[in-house]
Parts: C-alpha cells; sequence; structure tokens
C-alpha cells in the first residue's frame, strides 16, 4: 500500500523509523484523511484508542475528534513529606505513592478507576502508576492528551508519555 504514491520504506527511510512503525502512521493518515475518528481507526488497527493517539500525537495526524495540536492536561508529581509523593490537579488528589515500611512504593489512583502500581523505589512504582494514567486519560480526565511529570528537587521529568525521539522529523517524513 502507498500513502500519495510513497512507499512504506520511504516514509520509513526519511523518519528514521522500522517500515512496520511507517507503515500504522501512513495507514492512520490515510483514515484520518477519509474522516475517519480516532476511535475507528483504532478498531481497524486491532488496537486500544491510547496506541492509536500515540501514533496520532507523535506523527501529527489529527482526526475529527482528536486535534494533534491541542495542548495537553500536565500533572506533576510533587513530594509532600518524606515516603509520600502525590499527583494533584486543581487542588484534587489524583493519586499517591507511599513508602511500603520495606523499601518499595505502592502508588495507586482511585475512583473512577482503581488503579495501582508498585516499585522498588518511588519513581519506578510512579512511573508505572503514570504511564496506566496516561493510557487511561479519556476515561479519567475526559481528554486524550495528558502528560505527567515529576518534580524531585526542582527537576522536572517527563513519567508519561514517553516523548517520540524527534515528532518534527515523523512529522516532516510522513507530510512530504
Amino acid at each position: 500500500m502507498q500513502n500519495d504514491g510513497r512507499l512504506y520504506s520511504q516514509v520509513a527511510a526519511m523518519a528514521g523509523v522500522t517500515t512496520d512503525k511507517a507503515m500504522v502512521a501512513c495507514y492512520l493518515s490515510n483514515l484520518a484523511k477519509d474522516g475517519k475518528t480516532l476511535d475507528e481507526a483504532a478498531a481497524l488497527i486491532l488496537a486500544p484508542r491510547s496506541y492509536a493517539r500515540d501514533y496520532a500525537r507523535d506523527w501529527g495526524i489529527s482526526f475529527s475528534d482528536y486535534s494533534t495540536a491541542s495542548q495537553p492536561l500536565t500533572l506533576t508529581w510533587t513530594k509532600v513529606k518524606r515516603g509520600r509523593w502525590e499527583l494533584m490537579l486543581d487542588g484534587l488528589l489524583i493519586a499517591s505513592a507511599d513508602a511500603d515500611g520495606a523499601g518499595g512504593y505502592n502508588a495507586k489512583h482511585g475512583k473512577p478507576l482503581a488503579l495501582a502500581a508498585s516499585g522498588s523505589d518511588a519513581e519506578v512504582a510512579i512511573r508505572r502508576l503514570s504511564v496506566e494514567i496516561e493510557q487511561r486519560s479519556l476515561e479519567i480526565f475526559g481528554v486524550d492528551d495528558v502528560v505527567i511529570e515529576i518534580d524531585q528537587a526542582g527537576e522536572v521529568t517527563r513519567m508519561a508519555p514517553k516523548p517520540a525521539a524527534d515528532p518534527g522529523k515523523l512529522r516532516r517524513a510522513l507530510a512530504a
């Protein structure tokens, strides 16, 4: 299959990705041009919405129900006290991570979805839970694009989603 007369391999070479990744991006791009929604596109590629959304975000593909130009909702984990981290949104507790007393951490998100993760330290548990929250952001927050960060003594690190290495390069390859 071609995308506007180009082979997937050409898009892959320009973007510096595998042919399989370029094929998915080209297919999603064509579906968007055909007026499909992100949900319809996800169903057609037999993948969760979050998977299709990640491709759309990284490659700059806009669907009728998803725009890559929208500003993501940014949430930041902060350390409140020793052994306690919190993820807040406008003063509302979204999730927390607590030391388990044995050197590890347990992170949890309550309603509407009960999500939990554990890890050998706070960063591992928080990263695992952050990925789950980001993937289910539409159910939790009603928005697709959520960026979750952690502030460790003034150094802010992105926890989820994992950013594309060079989204500009991906977008140029698909548009060329």
